[in-house]
């Protein structure tokens, strides 16, 4: 019998999210106000796992985050959608990913700070985690450069 039944691998960032009506930036020091913001967890291998987490699975995931609150937001966010994170690393040498989505009505533009969001190695990859899980998710495989040397 497997320990879990997904583990994932992949993007760890954090999502800050802004939305108003004229969020357009402009230069020249032109300061615009925005209606409201939210900085939640991001990454499409984190949300997975949570939402795996949420629902029962026994879920695990191996990630990468930064020693800082944004690394810190998304440790408590997977530990409270009961989510292992015994495969995920905090570095000391990278800041975490950070997504700022400029979002207005239906439509939105992103600005992403890739930090640890491409920092996984084979080298970081649980093999052990990997051969006690039924299902594996990669998650933005297009930004692990690393890690499609082993999974092409």
């Amino acid at each position: 019998m497997k320990k879990y039944d997904v583990i994932t691998i992949g993007d760890s960032c954090v999502d800050m999210i802004l939305r108003g009506k004229d969020i357009v930036p402009e230069f020249n020091q032109k300061e615009k106000i925005f209606d409201d913001y939210n900085i939640v967890m991001g990454g499409s291998t984190l949300i997975f796992a949570s939402q795996c987490g949420r629902l029962g699975l026994k879920t695990v995931v191996a990630g990468k985050t930064g020693k800082d609150p944004f690394g810190k937001i998304i440790m408590d966010t997977l530990k409270r959608s009961n989510v292992c994170t015994d495969y995920m690393t905090m570095s000391e040498e990278l800041k975490t990913g950070v997504t700022v989505a400029l979002c207005k009505e239906h439509d939105r533009a992103m600005l992403t700070y890739n930090g640890t969001i491409d920092a996984m190695k084979p080298e970081d990859i649980p093999w052990d985690a990997l051969e006690q899980s039924k299902h594996l998710h990669i998650g933005s495989y297009f930004l692990l450069k690393s890690v499609q040397k082993k999974f092409p």
